[in-house]
């Protein structure tokens, strides 16, 4: 009948089927589903074979359509073989297939599964830049929504020209001649301070712009001497 099974994984393995009418699916369990392996048509054989040390099924064959399968049990085995030495050679032979078949098979399931890990692992790598560009990009998108405001602090501030001379040379030394890279340690040593005096100094986004302040390591002492230099009312803007 269709969809009934003609053997089961795990089920004892008792006999030698011969497929006379109908078609069954071949499955085997892999990566917690069903994978079809083969399909058995009619004048195929299935099952235990002569000589053969299968004790339980491996996999699972279900009927496509109704179908007549001729079953042999291991006890007769040892009749067939005296009697029929030409069939016997045979299974032998198909045995041997079968052995080949499922070696490459095994081989082609590492692969996979090499290909796999491969693959996860890959995608790994490049979910990290992709999250890196995606929080970059929520930064440039926070800091761009920052510029009207910030260009209209620049159009109002009162700094006389030798002073906005006098920081322009500053910042693009900063650029150009940047310091020695710090440590991790130091680095978020410098973050945490220049953080907690911009806090005092009622910044609204310190911990950001500290981070980018030490990324060309301006420290807490140079924008001190901005504030100095600025005074109080344009140094928000001219930091910015």
């Amino acid at each position: 009948m269709k969809s009934e099974a003609l053997f089961s994984k795990g089920d004892p393995a008792y006999y030698f089927y011969y497929i006379l009418k109908g078609r069954f699916r071949l499955f085997m369990d892999q990566n917690g589903g069903k994978r079809e392996i083969k399909l058995l048509e009619p004048l195929e054989i299935s099952g235990l074979l002569f000589y053969g040390r299968m004790t339980h099924a491996t996999g699972s064959a279900v009927a496509m359509d109704h179908s007549e399968v001729f079953a042999v049990h291991l006890e007769h085995f040892s009749e067939m073989i005296q009697e029929k030495p030409i069939l016997t050679e045979a299974l032998v032979h198909h045995m041997a297939s079968r052995i080949r078949n499922c070696t490459a098979m095994c081989a082609q399931n590492e692969k996979l599964i090499s290909l796999g890990k491969l693959s996860a692992g890959l995608a790994h790598e490049l979910n990290n830049p992709a999250s890196a560009m995606v929080s970059t990009s929520e930064a440039l998108l926070k800091h761009l929504r920052l510029v009207p405001e910030v260009f209209k602090g620049v159009m109002t501030a009162k700094i006389e020209p030798e002073l906005v001379d006098y920081l322009n040379t500053w910042l693009f030394d900063i650029i150009d001649n940047p310091r020695p890279k710090v440590n991790l340690f130091e680095r978020t040593k410098a973050e945490d301070q220049l953080t907690d005096w911009l806090d005092d100094q009622n910044f609204e986004d310190s911990m950001d712009l500290a981070e980018v302040l030490v990324d060309y390591q301006v420290l807490t002492s140079d924008v001190e001497k901005m504030q100095a230099i600025t005074g109080e009312e344009g140094f928000q803007t001219t930091l910015r």
